[in-house]
């Protein structure tokens, strides 16, 4: 049977692979787009000599390299690098600078001054500070003071780091008449007194009378116990004036305000002008001790003079 035409064994399928592989070798050398296969080209054409050509230059790359290593270590050189001769020709340079101006002066080179001064400079080379005038300093001050109320406005006013006294919290008021108890106590031995806290919040101090030897002594112990201790101080303790030293009954009383009570200004006015009455309550609407219910006055009275 014969067998179809495409069947039939042909040159190139009966010849072994890659018959035209040189020639491709050769055309893509001296094409333009593959220049890189030029410098493995042998100097002579043979059959497959190209091919062997280029692959010794591949196992060329691919195979390592030994170098023989000498048996005694050869002695070592020193090589100064580009650093080490630009240091040393700047050095030469420098010291043929100053031998070359010793020959000229044995002193070094002084300027004879800038010929532009500052303001703050001396003509004749007398240095002093410069000081504003006080127009200046004037304005300047009116600035900064526009400048600080304009931050105001957007910050707010400046707040000292300083403990505020309405930070001390209404719980601690048993701390406070034990510290003034112990206070009195260790002072005045032998007097009889009573602390107690009232209901207008306040803390009342009462004296038996027949139990003082001075009135003026005890009331100048408590005015400097309120106004210089440094223990009532941190509580923020403040006198009531109208109720500071008054004689009821058998007692000589004393008020002390804690920190958060908020005093009225009647209160001082009623200390200031006792001929007047005036209305003290603190900051839960209550009546303090000593005063009076006030009733309407004209204060353009009380400074007829």
């Amino acid at each position: 049977m014969v067998s179809p035409r495409y069947e039939n064994p042909t040159i190139s399928t009966t010849l072994y692979e890659f018959t035209n592989r040189e020639q491709d070798l050769i055309r893509q050398a001296f094409n333009s787009k593959n220049y890189t296969y030029m410098y493995k080209l042998p100097a002579q054409f043979s059959p497959s000599r190209v091919s062997e050509s280029i692959k010794s230059v591949t196992e060329d790359k691919v195979k390592t390299r030994f170098s023989s290593v000498p048996k005694k270590l050869s002695s070592q050189k020193w090589v100064p690098d580009a650093y080490e001769n630009l240091k040393k020709k700047k050095f030469q340079d420098f010291t043929d600078s100053v031998k070359k101006q010793r020959e000229i002066s044995p002193t070094d080179f002084k300027k004879a001054g800038n010929c532009k001064k500052l303001k703050y400079e001396h003509l004749n080379g007398q240095i002093f500070t410069y000081k504003e005038d006080s127009f200046s300093a004037a304005e300047q001050q009116a600035n900064r003071i526009k400048w600080i109320k304009k931050s105001n406005y957007i910050q707010k006013e400046f707040k000292s780091p300083v403990k505020s006294s309405f930070s001390i919290a209404k719980n601690r008021i048993k701390e406070i008449i034990s510290l003034i108890h112990n206070k009195i106590t260790k002072d005045w031995k032998g007097i009889e007194f009573t602390i107690e806290y009232s209901s207008c919040d306040l803390i009342e101090i009462k004296f038996f009378i027949d139990s003082i030897e001075n009135k003026k002594a005890l009331h100048s112990y408590m005015n400097n116990l309120q106004e210089k201790d440094n223990d009532i101080q941190e509580f923020s303790l403040k006198k009531i004036l109208s109720s500071w030293g008054i004689v009821s009954d058998c007692f000589v009383i004393y008020f002390l305000s804690p920190p958060w009570v908020r005093m009225r200004n009647s209160d001082v006015l009623s200390a200031l002008f006792p001929h007047f009455s005036s209305i003290s309550t603190s900051r839960t609407g209550k009546n303090h001790p000593g005063t009076i219910k006030s009733t309407l006055f004209n204060l353009s009275d009380s400074f007829n003079y």
